[in-house]
Formats: C-alpha cells, sequence, structure tokens
C-alpha cells in the first residue's frame, strides 16, 4: 500500500517537472522584459531562443518501425495481391497465425511492427501495435491484405 502511495508520488512529481519549468520560464521572460538592463534587440533575442526551447522541450515526435512501413509499401503497392500461400510464406516466413475464414478460405497474420509517439524529454508513449492480415481466395492466392492495429 505504501509502495503505490510513493510510485503515485512519484509519478505525480515528474509530470508536475515540466509544468514548474514553464512557470518558472514565465517568470523569467516577465522579469526579462521588465528589466532596463538589457537591450531591446537581446530582449527579443533571449525571448525567441527560450520559446524554441520550451517548443523542443514540449514537441513530441511518431516513430514508425521498418517493418510497418515496409507492411505498408507492400499493402499499399499491393504486392502481395494474386501470390500463392506458398509465395507468401517464402516472401514473409512463416505466419503467427493461420486460420480458417467462414467460407473456408486460408488467412494469414503477421506481425507489422508498431507506432508510438514520444517527447523529447521522456520515453516512448502511446504504442500501437499492428498486425498484417492477409486474406487467400478459394484457389489459394492472396485476393486481400490490409494493416490493422492489435486491442
Amino acid at each position: 500500500m505504501i509502495t503505490n502511495l510513493l510510485v503515485g508520488l512519484f509519478i505525480t512529481l515528474i509530470w508536475l517537472i515540466p509544468v514548474l519549468i514553464v512557470v518558472a520560464i514565465i517568470i523569467g521572460l516577465i522579469f526579462l522584459i521588465k528589466t532596463k538592463r538589457i537591450c531591446k534587440t537581446l530582449k527579443i533575442i533571449i525571448i525567441a531562443l527560450t520559446l524554441f526551447c520550451v517548443f523542443i522541450l514540449f514537441y513530441d515526435y511518431e516513430i514508425i518501425s521498418d517493418s510497418y512501413i515496409e507492411m505498408n509499401e507492400m499493402v499499399d503497392n499491393k504486392r502481395l495481391i494474386g501470390l500463392s500461400e506458398e509465395e507468401v510464406i517464402e516472401l514473409l516466413g512463416e505466419p503467427r497465425y493461420r486460420y480458417i475464414g467462414k467460407d473456408n478460405t486460408q488467412n494469414y497474420t503477421y506481425s507489422a511492427g508498431t507506432i508510438s509517439k514520444k517527447h523529447f524529454w521522456s520515453s516512448e508513449y502511446n504504442r500501437k501495435v499492428y498486425d498484417l492480415n492477409i486474406d487467400f481466395d478459394e484457389n489459394g492466392k492472396v485476393e486481400h491484405t490490409y494493416i490493422k492495429e492489435c486491442t
């Protein structure tokens, strides 16, 4: 119980740090604007650099795995359409899952990689995992491919 309380307090403090940084920056900028000791040009440069640093601090970006990019290109270019089951296995390896659809056709599932977000100052978050799904027709040829987020 105490451990959970300490972990919760620690997580709260970690998320409080950026807020405190922003408050300190705002107070510093107000002091900078009001002071008469620094020329106007230098004030503008300092404010611009500070705002740029704050932007970088809170900017987040996506990290897309190479496997997702490769699988997505295969789906977009329809490279797998018309291939046989053997050709798909030769190209992609053994599927993670094989199952028979309602219409007695084969379906394969492969791992298609991940997309996650990352802040400059923190680790990855909002990680999404994707699967490549391949549907075969009654002749054993690829009929349809799509990428779907795993839930």
